[in-house]
């Protein structure tokens, strides 16, 4: 075991637990969201905030939400959750597989204008880069 292992472990843990609450704490929104989306066909309201709508999709693009396009981030989320839980056991190829879905995740998180969502794409890519980081030295 080198010096450096215990290290890589806790941003792994870190990367991977942010990852997976990330996942959870938008995707499960996202499910309401679009089933509220699918029955009312309007856009649902969390804690006063519309909820996947009214974002920089639909007044920087034009791009109206849609049922298909809340589900689109309940899929990213979903996948956020597993390849967060593979970065936290140490599964080969983990990191690598979190970084592509970060992609998504942000193109998503800045198109609803979820600037928490932004922020934590961005610590989750960050642990990633360190962790390259070491893994060079």
């Amino acid at each position: 075991m080198s010096r450096r292992d215990p290290l890589l472990r806790a941003i792994d843990a870190a990367a991977g637990t942010l990852a997976l609450l990330a996942g959870l704490g938008f995707g499960i929104p996202a499910v309401v969201g679009a089933v509220h989306m699918a029955r009312y066909h309007g856009i649902w309201t969390l804690w006063g905030f519309p909820s996947y709508g009214r974002g920089a999709f639909e007044q920087v693009l034009g791009i109206r939400s849609s049922v298909p396009l809340i589900i689109g981030f309940a899929v990213v989320c979903l996948a956020l959750c597993v390849t967060g839980v593979l970065v936290v056991i140490g599964r080969r190829q983990a990191r690598r597989a979190l970084a592509v879905v970060l992609v998504p995740a942000l193109v998503y998180c800045l198109g609803f204008t979820l600037p928490s969502g932004i922020v934590a794409v961005a610590l989750i890519g960050l642990l990633l880069v360190v962790a390259s980081l070491i893994l060079r030295r």
